[in-house]
């Protein structure tokens, strides 16, 4: 998905992206191709499931950035990570500058283990807007606010994850992020049968 398509798929709904300008990516070590996408297209504030992405304001923490600027205590071994967001747990959303600038995400309450999310930013931005279609369809043939009650028929979950594997055929590796929030998704629809 290019970030045009991005851009304007994301922004129809009236929702906004925050863009980036070039000198606050610069010295980030950021391929061009993710340069591009965050200064044409950029990233939502919010979005499911439960992510919060940096914007580009005068709040220090909300910056995009070299993780270690923000958690100093890490070694160098985290120098390769460039924070764009947290997860619904506090986890960073970062980029991997030294995999091909793949999206990772790092379990804080593990010693900041990486976990996959996806294979760029672009197929990222992709599995958001198919996130937030599943959401707008479940809102849409099952009335409002069903998708904040957990309220999904299989055939609907169904397309939520096809769609989601169409976008990054790796997305739902194991302890990946798209896998371990599917699996909430259906934890909060059926209940803790045990």
């Amino acid at each position: 998905m290019t970030p045009e398509q991005f851009k304007l798929e994301w922004e129809t709904a009236g929702d906004m992206l925050c863009r980036f300008y070039a000198d606050e990516l610069q010295g980030l070590g950021l391929k061009s191709q993710t340069v591009d996408f965050l200064k044409v297209a950029g990233l939502p504030g919010f979005a499911e499931p439960f992510l919060s992405f940096v914007q580009n304001d005068d709040d220090q923490l909300n910056r995009m950035r070299r993780l270690r600027d923000v958690y100093e205590f890490l070694g160098e071994e985290f120098e390769k990570y460039v924070l764009i967001g947290w997860d619904g747990v506090g986890d960073p959303i970062v980029v991997n500058i030294e995999e091909n600038d793949a999206i990772e995400s790092l379990d804080h309450e593990s010693g900041f283990s990486s976990y996959y999310f996806n294979s760029s930013i672009s197929t990222m931005a992709e599995c958001l807007l198919v996130q937030r279609n599943f959401v707008d369809l479940v809102d849409r043939e099952n009335g409002p606010e069903s998708y904040s009650n957990s309220n999904f028929t299989d055939a609907q979950f169904e397309t939520l994850k096809t769609g989601i594997l169409a976008v990054d055929p790796d997305a739902l590796q194991d302890d990946g992020f798209w896998k371990v929030s599917l699996e909430v998704e259906l934890t909060l629809r059926d209940g803790d049968d045990e």
